[in-house]
């Protein structure tokens, strides 16, 4: 069941748009909190030891991210990264001209055109300075 508050934005009885950045707001200030006690959360789950614990109505247990790899002193990686970055160009333009009725050749052979799904509208919200979320 949605929120009284959603309904009624739904329903048209409040602005929809004072709503969604209202929800941005809190969304903004939620993060903010969780960050600032996310040590001290971290030091009280470890005392109920490793697993999953049924906390305060919720299921909590503490996982671990996955690490990230860099490969930027990797001159093989970087020059097939360029590579990469050209043969997309290609394939755009490629796409962009066939639109128009063209063909890319290259040599003997068809360069292929890349696929492209069009973006979706969506509100962006920039919240002021003295806004709760900016705590």
């Amino acid at each position: 069941m949605l929120s009284s508050a959603v309904q009624q934005a739904i329903d048209g009885e409040i602005p929809a748009t004072e709503l969604y950045v209202q929800l941005t707001e809190l969304e903004k200030y939620t993060k903010f909190c969780k960050e600032n006690i996310l040590d001290a959360a971290m030091s009280e789950v470890a005392k109920y030891g490793k697993g999953e614990h049924e906390l305060y109505g919720a299921k909590v247990s503490v996982r671990s991210t996955a690490g990230t790899w860099n490969f930027d002193n990797v001159d093989s990686w970087k020059d097939a990264k360029e590579r990469l970055k050209s043969i997309e160009e290609i394939a755009k333009n490629s796409f962009k001209l066939k639109q128009k009725g063209f063909t890319v050749v290259d040599g003997d052979e068809i360069i292929d055109g890349a696929t492209y799904k069009d973006g979706k509208d969506t509100i962006f919200v920039s919240l002021s300075k003295n806004s709760r979320g900016n705590e």
